[in-house]
């Protein structure tokens, strides 16, 4: 994984014991960063980072998360201006997202 595209507190898959940790510091040497996956954005870390359910999709205050089965991700739709904003496989790009786009960081 490229540790560029990850922030402190991002939620990635360990390779060793294929389990989610959080990241604490990011530091490109790191044996944790070079054996790290992307943890895959699931209906569960929705429900543990407490998203609103609404039929199939997830809300948050501002954005709709509907799930597309056919090519595996999430699409982001603006709740308001029902605008296209990006695509989320991972949990530490919901993450990202979040923060950038609403200044809500979603730790466990």
């Amino acid at each position: 994984m490229d540790y560029k595209t990850l922030m402190p507190n991002n939620i990635i898959l360990y390779g060793i014991i294929n389990e989610p940790i959080s990241i604490k510091k990011i530091d490109p040497k790191s044996v944790v960063i070079e054996m790290a996956t992307g943890c895959p954005l699931t209906n569960e870390w929705f429900d543990k980072f407490k998203f609103q359910k609404l039929a199939e999709n997830y809300v948050s205050e501002r954005f709709k998360f509907m799930f597309k089965k056919g090519y595996n991700y999430w699409y982001v739709v603006d709740r308001l201006s029902l605008t296209y904003l990006t695509k989320i496989e991972f949990v530490h790009e919901l993450q990202q997202f979040m923060l950038i786009m609403d200044g809500k960081t979603l730790k466990l």
